[in-house]
């Protein structure tokens, strides 16, 4: 049984949904300690406690500990089955990061699957659903990762209630991958999105996007905008904004509020994308922890460059080394960039 310690690190949930996902592919039983222990409320909340049930229902496995506010469990994988399932956060829980938890396993699987995830989809501190279909998909698809996501229903915080399916094929064979350079800047492309709001406030956020695009060098022909309108249940309002490179693609968003002027959720988003657009390195910082799971199970040895190496990347490569997966190198130093080269075992 591999031990894990939740502290370690940034001690946040990337430690247990990892262990989890590599738990269930390596078919190797897995305690976890001091879950969360980092954050201000540790433990399990809604969104890791269903990240759990969805592990074990896929594998039928067995789990002891899985309960709100559980800083310790036991999780004892069977095989993994694929097939059509439906997992209900409850919360504003992040739906992104269950499947995060679940969708290697069911890759690897021996036939497609079918997920549906409610909760969050367009919350602080996670993956909002166009990095996911946008960013995060194209990326390990170049590794033979082949999913698609559709957004059934949007759900902010802090009420939840959105809604995501998932078609994921199994018998990947995952693929190593060589990310060095970004390629000559393709396009850049903003997202205005409102829920049961007037499309001014949509276009109001692409206009200073736009604006601002302009004024760092990003010529006019490369700017391109759409206004959505998901379908949610209240009100809501986001922009996302999407860099394309020749090798690579990078995405940032802004959330709105009551009150919050459509300016300032755009400048949010901006500020993001104008750090990357000045970097020279083809990973963002973000996308540089999620690479590293699939990549500790791919063919062969992998190398990318990161714009910026981060505790959550640290942590995750000590999770995968101490499941003896892969060896993870990172030449850098925190908060500056770095090589990062995945050697899987």
């Amino acid at each position: 049984m591999v031990i894990i310690d939740g502290d370690k690190g940034e001690g946040g949930g990337q430690v247990l949904r990892t262990s989890l996902a590599l738990a269930g592919i390596l078919g190797e039983p897995v305690e976890i300690h001091n879950i969360r222990a980092g954050r201000s409320e540790p433990g399990l909340r809604p969104q890791h406690s269903t990240a759990v049930e969805a592990i074990e229902v896929i594998t039928r496995g067995k789990v002891e500990g899985n309960k709100i506010g559980s800083t310790s469990l036991v999780f004892e994988p069977g095989n993994i089955e694929p097939g059509h399932y439906d997992f209900e956060i409850g919360t504003a829980g992040s739906t992104q990061l269950v499947l995060q938890t679940i969708y290697l396993p069911l890759a690897m699987a021996e036939d497609e699957s079918r997920i549906k995830i409610s909760g969050g989809t367009h919350v602080p501190w996670s993956p909002p659903f166009e990095h996911s279909d946008l960013v995060w998909r194209k990326a390990i698809s170049r590794m033979g990762i082949n999913l698609s996501l559709k957004l059934l229903s949007a759900g902010f915080y802090p009420q939840g209630g959105g809604r995501i399916d998932v078609k994921i094929k199994g018998k990947s064979k995952i693929k190593p991958i060589s990310l060095t350079q970004r390629g000559k800047l393709k396009s850049l492309k903003t997202y205005g999105a409102v829920a049961n709001l007037n499309d001014k406030i949509a276009e109001r956020m692409i206009r200073c996007v736009s604006r601002t695009a302009k004024q760092v060098g990003i010529p006019a022909k490369s700017v391109k905008k759409d206004v959505i309108r998901p379908s949610c249940h209240r009100q809501g309002a986001y922009v996302f904004v999407q860099l394309d490179y020749g090798n690579t693609r990078y995405g940032s968003i802004g959330l709105g509020e009551p009150g919050k002027r459509a300016e300032v959720v755009a400048a949010e988003a901006w500020e993001d994308i104008e750090q990357y657009f000045h970097a020279a390195e083809p990973v963002g910082p973000y996308m540089a922890d999620q690479l590293l799971l699939p990549l500790s199970v791919a063919s062969g040895e992998s190398e990318f460059v990161t714009t910026r190496i981060t505790p959550h990347l640290i942590t995750n490569a000590w999770v995968i080394e101490a499941f003896g997966a892969a060896k993870v190198e990172i030449d850098g130093n925190e908060g500056g960039p770095g090589t990062v080269k995945v050697k899987p075992v």
